[in-house]
């Protein structure tokens, strides 16, 4: 397996897969991301969107947006997704093992991220990586 950075010409493939996790759905009726927005994160400078592949099928991805947070040092964790067909084989560990590792070359010192609160299985993901309950950030909502 190989992990590399993505670039536009992964696009078509990327988006297909990421609107194919229910997980990623911003709601019932919408997909994870726009195309427009999706191939913005992808070109993003202040980003780290990587790929993970197999015999040049792709099986998961990471991005990392740095744009305004850059004089913070910190970073948002946006997507970690796999196929559903490959997951439990390592490779969102090693996505966001790969993400992290190349944020902290970048600079960063504070990595943060969403979950929702019913995601149950990347809360538990998200503590098996060594993250816990935010104490830097705090979100809030409210129903409109």
């Amino acid at each position: 397996m190989n992990v590399r950075t993505a670039t536009i010409k992964d696009f078509k493939k990327l988006y297909s897969l990421g609107s194919r996790i229910p997980e990623l759905k911003v709601d019932k009726h919408e997909p994870f991301m726009t195309k427009e927005e999706f191939k913005s994160a992808i070109k993003n400078p202040y980003g780290v969107f990587l790929l993970a592949e197999e015999d040049r099928k792709i099986l998961g991805f990471a991005y990392a947006n740095m744009k305004d947070e850059r004089m913070y040092k910190t970073a948002c964790l946006v997507y970690l997704a796999v196929h559903p067909e490959y997951r439990h084989r390592g490779i969102g560990s090693l996505l966001s093992k790969e993400r992290l590792k190349r944020l902290k070359r970048l600079g960063v010192k504070l990595v943060y991220s969403w979950i929702g609160a019913n995601n149950k299985r990347m809360q538990k993901f998200a503590r098996e990586q060594g993250f816990k309950r935010g104490k830097e950030f705090f979100w809030f909502d409210k129903k409109l």
